[in-house]
């Protein structure tokens, strides 16, 4: 992006023409080749074997426990330095929302599954007091009161779902989520698709009154 002064301009220029410009981040991934990497961060199995995530393009992922990632993402060189010198009006934490509530048995900062919940709504909480909108990945319920959006609800490149088939299920696809919390959160879909093969994709998002991805 041009460094820091290249990267303000741009979100400056794109705030004053009256968008909202939003950065992305992630506190639950950690991955060894990282110069952050920090295993006493990781969650543990009650045999003490750190816990591993997807493997994305930087690799294996292991998973940062909920307590760990509210400390590394407010230190003052993270999420404080990046209002102060970016100033975006929104913050996205990447992939807080995906996963279900997890479980960490590490005796530094062992914690349930209730725990993971609450954890996460404080880092939801303080990146959304810092920059005034917050959003994840996915969507969970309990995060509706936390958040302003969720990314990739209501669409995974151009299904409904990442895995689960539906019509393989001898099942149809209904928009409960939609008829009861459509006005408490922004939706939209994630991960392209083809254009070609969108039509109820399409339909769907503009029948449940929802932009597409973006």
């Amino acid at each position: 992006c041009g460094g820091n002064e290249a990267l303000a301009r741009a979100i400056r220029r794109i705030q004053d023409l009256g968008y909202v410009a939003c950065l992305n981040y992630n506190s639950q991934d950690m991955y060894r080749d990282s110069k952050s990497w920090y295993e006493a961060c990781i969650e543990k199995k009650a045999d003490g074997k750190m816990i591993t995530g997807g493997r994305w393009l930087g690799g294996r992922a292991y998973m940062v426990c909920a307590p760990k990632q509210v400390e590394l993402a407010m230190r003052p060189q993270n999420l404080p330095s990046i209002h102060r010198l970016f100033d975006p009006w929104c913050y996205f934490i990447d992939t807080t929302y995906a996963v279900g509530p997890r479980e960490c048995a590490d005796p530094n900062h062992p914690i349930g599954r209730n725990d993971d919940i609450t954890w996460k709504i404080k880092l939801s909480d303080q990146a959304r007091e810092l920059f005034g909108l917050f959003g994840s990945e996915c969507g969970r319920e309990w995060a509706l009161p936390h958040s302003d959006f969720f990314e990739g609800l209501v669409g995974v490149s151009g299904r409904y779902y990442h895995n689960l088939k539906p019509e393989s299920l001898g099942a149809r696809v209904i928009p409960f989520w939609e008829m009861v919390y459509h006005d408490c959160q922004i939706c939209y879909g994630k991960y392209g698709y083809a254009a070609d093969q969108a039509a109820e994709y399409v339909a769907h998002h503009v029948l449940c009154a929802r932009p597409l991805n973006y």
